[in-house]
């Protein structure tokens, strides 16, 4: 519409007229009358002068109805006091042009008006247009806004607004909503206005940059997955960017955050992976028994069932698996699958018409549950030859004090008696009978760990070639004897004549397991013990050793017979015929010795038993002489120590006999008195090792303290480690094991007194 003022001329030159009374100029009023806006004019009484077609439409009324009327007293009485009154009257006044646009609400006007006022000569003139639809139009336009508003406010996705510059390389940021500043981290008070590269300064790097300018260029709409790494290594944020051009040339950006959603895809694609990464065999099998899936790890078991994923497992399995299906409930089916054995936990899913297997090759675990079963079994036998040892030494210790004045008496009843004597024959047997049980004292002690070992460094296959006359000798002559002794050989420290005790009974014990002849084999060698070997021998450390092995072509043992072997008096054989203490003997000497004894033996395939000693970096000694025949007495005082009071009885009588001077007290209390009163000089401590309050040892210490030349001799069934420690003698130390005969006293108690005097 034009500007009000463009009719000012006209408008006068139509008041002068109506003043004048005279017709307006045709031409005019035709273009008054054709335009479509409403027009009228006022007189300065604000009476209505024209009125044209247009406001005749706009406003209801007929230009004879209201032209020569007053505007707001006559022609529009509705409108006196609005607004439309106010602003002619200022215009009046003020002679000024005035546009203003309000709603006028009265019926049957209730319009929305835009109005231009404009002065003349004599009045004024008033072009006005009803614009209620483009106000319609500017509402729905804002409400419009409004929604879009709030739509780009509240959206999830991230929305930019970007404005490019000149060079269509560069973009700034225009506007952002909250969902962008909260995936970005970055306000949209300090992103508006500059340069995204300012604002991110990764963005091109992301591709983000390369896409902003390809769509401003091209006008196509992209889109963009990208990745933000952390130290280039580890993916922190996944973000998918979509980029398109609106007419304003501004490109707008949407980008969606969908870390959460990739992660948890990873998460779902890792749980994916799971049964093909799985060591263990996965496999699913339909309620057909059709195997529906397996991983790389069940091939062992497919291979072996000659089957494949879509067709059916082998009858044999489906008949396992099946009842467990059936039930509906998880269950484990243990399969043999060639030498390995697996562990398979059938788990059905009901619902699904299917059940998942998870297998478990458990071949090595049950053999580790064997080998645990089994060092059990050695550690519950090795306790149980523990407790029987220490049972056989105490036996042992109280019989030989019982077997001393035994033979020690009888020795002398026999000294006493002639040739011809009736009660000789009498006193013979029954000294015989006490050498046979001091025999068997001696090997209890054996078992028992309990005797003393006078150790030295030997060559076992030295030690075998000196033995081999006496073996040929006691060994039948329907068993036939091989040696198979290396050379060199390294050596061990150990007790000679407990060696040769090992090679007599090992070899009586294969020689009573061929009754009708037969092979008997023995053998030296070298060994070295790894963890692994040392893990299947109980009484082994690695490291290395020399071995004895004693093997025989006889009747072979049965598996009871095995677990029984080592015990003291278990024999196989007849009643009288056997003391059961051979092996058991020798079991107790190495493991004195700190070695292993192993054997093994099948009903007849005949036996093989290794004894196996440490070995030690030092050469073989040589057999030292034997000791001249000690000197006579020479009047000594001998101080006798003895709780048993046989036993003290005995050796009293056997050196005063022998022309000693013998003190003799029952205990330490006793003995420390009598040396405390005694003026002369004591030369010659005999005392028992273990007593009540004060030990041997302890007893010497304690006399010596007066008497620095004291000299000791212990004696005693066995040391309990008072003078020795794990059965070997401490160096220097004099001892005479009970029972003793009167000779081994008296050659002992001489040497001691000899050494003494120096």
């Amino acid at each position: 519409m034009g500007d009000p003022s463009d009719f000012s001329d006209t408008g006068r030159s139509e008041a002068q007229a109506h003043g004048k009374g005279k017709a307006l100029d045709r031409r005019l009023k035709s273009i008054l009358d054709s335009i479509g806006e409403g027009f009228f004019s006022l007189d300065k009484d604000l009476v209505i002068t024209y009125f044209n077609p247009a406001a005749e439409e706009l406003l209801g009324r007929k230009a004879g109805e209201v032209i020569g009327r007053h505007m707001f007293e006559e022609a529009f009485p509705e409108a006196k006091g609005s607004i439309f009154a106010q602003k002619y009257t200022e215009a009046l006044r003020t002679g000024r042009r005035i546009r203003f646009e309000t709603y006028f609400g009265v019926a049957p006007y209730a319009n929305w008006y835009d109005v231009r006022v404009s002065p003349f000569e004599g009045g004024i003139s008033v072009l006005f247009q009803v614009t209620t639809e483009h106000h319609r139009t500017i509402e729905a336009l804002k409400a419009e806004q409004v929604r879009y508003r709030e739509l780009f406010d509240n959206m999830g996705s991230g929305v930019a607004v970007y404005e490019a510059g000149a060079d269509g390389q560069s973009f700034f940021f225009r506007d952002m909503n909250p969902a962008g500043e909260r995936i970005t981290g970055v306000s949209k008070g300090n992103a508006v206005g500059r340069n995204v590269e300012e604002v991110f300064p990764g963005v091109e790097k992301m591709g983000v940059l390369d896409l902003l300018r390809r769509v401003w260029r091209t006008g196509r709409a992209e889109s963009l997955p990208t990745t933000v790494y952390e130290d280039n290594r580890t993916p922190t944020l996944w973000m998918e960017n979509y980029a398109f051009k609106i007419g304003s040339g501004e490109v707008i950006a949407i980008f969606k955050d969908y870390t959460a959603e990739r992660r948890a895809l990873e998460e779902v694609r890792s749980l994916a992976r799971f049964p093909a990464e799985n060591p263990d065999p996965v496999m699913r099998v339909a309620g057909d028994g059709v195997l529906l899936y397996a991983n790389e790890s069940a091939h062992t078991l497919l291979d072996s069932w000659h089957t494949a994923v879509g067709k059916a497992v082998p009858e044999s399995i489906w008949q396992q698996w099946r009842p467990v299906i059936d039930s509906g409930r998880p269950a484990r089916v243990q399969i043999a699958c060639g030498k390995r054995t697996f562990s398979l936990n059938v788990a059905p899913i009901a619902e699904a018409g299917y059940a998942n297997i998870y297998g478990r090759d458990i071949t090595d675990a049950l053999a580790a549950a064997r080998e645990h079963e089994r060092v059990q079994e050695q550690l519950r036998q090795a306790q149980k030859m523990e407790s029987i040892g220490r049972l056989a030494g105490g036996v042992a210790h109280d019989l030989n004090n019982l077997l001393t004045p035994i033979l020690g008496y009888s020795q002398l009843a026999l000294s006493a008696l002639g040739k011809d004597e009736p009660l000789r024959n009498d006193m013979e047997q029954i000294y015989l009978a006490g050498q046979r049980a001091q025999s068997l004292t001696r090997q209890l002690l054996a078992f028992g760990r309990k005797q003393l070992l006078d150790l030295s460094v030997l060559n076992l296959t030295q030690e075998i070639r000196q033995f081999e006359p006496i073996l040929r000798r006691v060994i039948r002559e329907d068993v036939e004897i091989e040696f198979h002794l290396a050379e060199p050989l390294g050596s061990v420290r150990a007790d000679p004549v407990q060696i040769h005790q090992i090679l007599m009974n090992l070899a009586m014990n294969a020689q009573d397991a061929m009754p009708d002849g037969g092979l008997l084999t023995i053998e030296s060698a070298d060994v070295v013990f790894d963890e692994a070997h040392a893990r299947t021998h109980p009484d082994i450390q690695p490291g290395p050793y020399v071995m004895l092995a004693v093997s025989d072509t006889g009747m072979g043992m049965d598996e009871k017979t095995k677990e029984q072997i080592f015990e003291p008096f278990f024999t196989t054989k007849p009643p009288g015929k056997g003391t059961g203490l051979g092996l058991a003997t020798v079991y107790g000497i190495v493991i004195q010795h700190k070695g292993g004894i192993w054997f093994y033996s099948e009903p007849g395939r005949g036996a093989t038993f290794k004894v196996y000693l440490p070995r030690v970096e030092a050469p073989a000694e040589q057999p030292s002489r034997p000791p001249a025949a000690p000197a006579q007495h020479k009047g000594e005082t001998v101080l006798v120590v003895e709780d048993e009071k046989i036993v003290r009885a005995l050796t009293c009588e056997v050196l005063q006999r022998h022309g000693y001077k013998v003190l003799t007290a029952a205990n330490c209390d006793q003995a420390i008195d009598i040396a405390d009163r005694f003026d002369g000089d004591i030369h010659l401590l005999v005392t028992d090792v273990v007593m009540p309050r004060l030990n041997g040892r302890e007893l010497f210490d304690r006399l010596r303290q007066g008497r620095p030349r004291l000299a000791v001799l212990y004696m005693s069934g066995y040391t309990d480690n008072v003078i020795a420690h794990h059965g070997v003698l401490d160096e220097g130390t004099a001892f005479i094991q009970k029972p003793f005969s009167i000779r081994g006293l008296t050659d002992k108690v001489r040497g001691v007194l000899d050494e003494a005097a120096g």
